[in-house]
């Protein structure tokens, strides 16, 4: 545990807030650091660089709110995409860093009120300044090699698509007849819900028409990305920011 946080750190920057649960690997480093001269130092060295190491209370899950549900859905996203796939260390340092940039890719707002610019800020920007995603096609490379660069491309892929599928509904309410919801408004920012679209790329679009059914409800919309036009059912749509807002 103390490595991984020495990682993070490293990679990361000091972080001014450590939240973690009450897993015995916790409890455990936390009594190390405590308890070991050695280990009380590095604890020290923490506290003077203001690092505060924070539990949540047993069984209080919860506390732990949208953090606590990503990791249950990355968790289980793993667990069916490498199932019980061999994986070498520097494979699974690979793959996990693909990971890692696929989750922290998705947007969560966008950057200025322009009309015309969509574009997003995600987590990337927020820890790395880019939003730059790199890909490689591989190259010319001998077949071990190669064998092994495509397996983790495939997992990546796959964690990609299955993510897609275990997120995205996270962001729609379909609790069907039990109170009527916001319609979607010209003006709003909407994340498009679209198959096959490339590892890291998320579609947002502006709505600018709603199409009004008989019953005054908005069911679909035509939406601007870039100069294109498309319409689109509302299920097929997820609200990001309200125009209103923007």
């Amino acid at each position: 545990m103390i490595n991984a946080f020495t990682r993070f750190m490293s990679r990361k920057g000091t972080v001014s807030k450590l939240i973690s649960d009450h897993g015995t690997n916790f409890i455990g480093a936390n009594k190390i650091l405590k308890d070991n001269l050695i280990m009380r130092h590095i604890g020290n060295e923490l506290t003077k660089r203001g690092v505060d190491w924070v539990f949540t209370p047993p069984g209080g899950s919860h506390y732990g709110g949208v953090f606590e549900r990503m990791i249950g859905l990355v968790r289980r996203v793993l667990e069916v995409v490498i199932g019980s796939q061999a994986l070498s260390d520097d494979s699974l340092s690979t793959f996990f860093c693909e990971v890692e940039s696929i989750i922290n890719s998705r947007p969560l707002t966008v950057v200025s009120n322009d009309v015309n610019d969509l574009c997003p800020i995600t987590p990337n920007s927020l820890l790395n300044l880019d939003n730059y995603v790199v890909t490689f096609d591989g190259g010319e490379m001998i077949c071990e090699s190669r064998r092994k660069w495509k397996q983790i491309q495939h997992l990546a892929k796959e964690f990609w698509r299955r993510w897609q599928k275990e997120y995205l509904p996270c962001l729609q309410e379909r609790q069907k007849w039990l109170k009527v919801n916001r319609n979607l408004k010209e003006g709003d920012i909407v994340l498009m819900v679209e198959n096959n679209t490339p590892r890291s790329h998320w579609l947002l679009a502006r709505v600018v028409k709603v199409i009004k059914s008989t019953d005054g409800l908005i069911r679909q919309v035509e939406i601007i990305r870039g100069k294109k036009l498309y319409k689109r059912p509302i299920s097929k749509l997820i609200l990001l920011l309200e125009g209103d807002s923007v």
